[in-house]
């Protein structure tokens, strides 16, 4: 799935089912895709202001550093995939959203600490097992 372009359904289905968080994690399909990590963020806003206004809390997840590999053998999207971290942090602290951010993916020592969650006054990190 990608990052959705202007209204969609997600806002009705949100309101449907009623949860108590929306975690939202895109982004890595457009990377692969070949957009860049500001056209990602850019299409990520607009998303975000259809979600918000339905008065849930939201949680931004960036997707994981791309690393080399079967799925991506291209340098620039690998730094696309970094940018995209920096963005969604920038876009969550405008919009007031706390943001879970992801190192790299399929890093070992990564995945056993855990993502941390910064947004506003928390800084929360897994520990270390």
């Amino acid at each position: 799935m990608t990052v959705p372009r202007g209204q969609s359904r997600y806002a009705g289905l949100i309101r449907l089912n009623d949860p108590d968080l929306v975690t939202i994690m895109l982004g890595t399909n457009d990377l692969c895709s070949g957009l860049s990590a500001g056209q990602i963020a850019g299409r990520m806003e607009n998303f975000l202001d259809t979600i918000i206004d339905v008065g849930k809390p939201v949680l931004l997840v960036s997707p994981p550093i791309l690393q080399f590999g079967e799925w991506v053998m291209d340098d620039e999207i690998i730094e696309e995939s970094q940018d995209l971290g920096n963005a969604y942090r920038e876009l969550a602290e405008r919009k007031g959203l706390p943001v879970c951010r992801r190192g790299g993916m399929g890093d070992r020592d990564d995945l056993r600490r855990g993502a941390f969650l910064s947004g506003r006054a928390c800084d929360i990190r897994a520990k270390d097992e």
